[in-house]
């Protein structure tokens, strides 16, 4: 019985693996798309453009309803022993943040060099195309950098 249990994840396997090898090579990336442009893009009677727009209001009523809600809970009454407990938790949390930060920091150095050899040797792409995605990718990373210290913040 054990036999024919191996004989089955064998041919399973060797099927996989002849699977994986008849698959063609794509030879294109995220950064060769080209985008169109978004004011000639119409979804329903909104063009591209307009809900770009429309989404980066959006973003900022988050924003302003996150400050709204730490301004509301910093102004919320709070016993001294609460206020002791949260100010321990606050520089727990604030050390590992600060920790994971220089992770971050570092670990994006790593990744920024395999993109600037990617792009820029492999791809051949223009310095100011490399300079947008390394900012894009810095963004992104703050944001959630960010969104921690919002958390850990209230």
């Amino acid at each position: 019985m054990m036999h024919k249990g191996k004989r089955f994840w064998s041919i399973l396997c060797s099927v996989f693996i002849m699977l994986l090898m008849m698959t063609p090579a794509a030879l294109a990336s995220e950064a060769d798309i080209k985008l169109p442009d978004l004011s000639q893009v119409m979804f329903g009677t909104l063009n591209g453009l307009l809900i770009l727009k429309l989404g980066l209001v959006v973003c900022a009523i988050g924003m302003a309803f996150g400050w709204m809600q730490y301004r509301q809970t910093k102004r919320l009454p709070a016993h001294q022993a609460m206020l002791d407990v949260s100010a321990t938790i606050w520089e727990t949390c604030k050390t590992y943040v600060l920790q994971q930060g220089k992770f971050l920091a570092g670990l994006w150095i790593l990744i920024a060099l395999c993109m600037l050899y990617y792009f820029g040797v492999l791809s051949q792409m223009e310095a100011s195309s490399i300079i947008v995605i390394l900012l894009c990718s810095i963004a992104g990373i703050l944001g959630s950098y960010g969104v921690a210290w919002f958390g850990i913040r209230i």
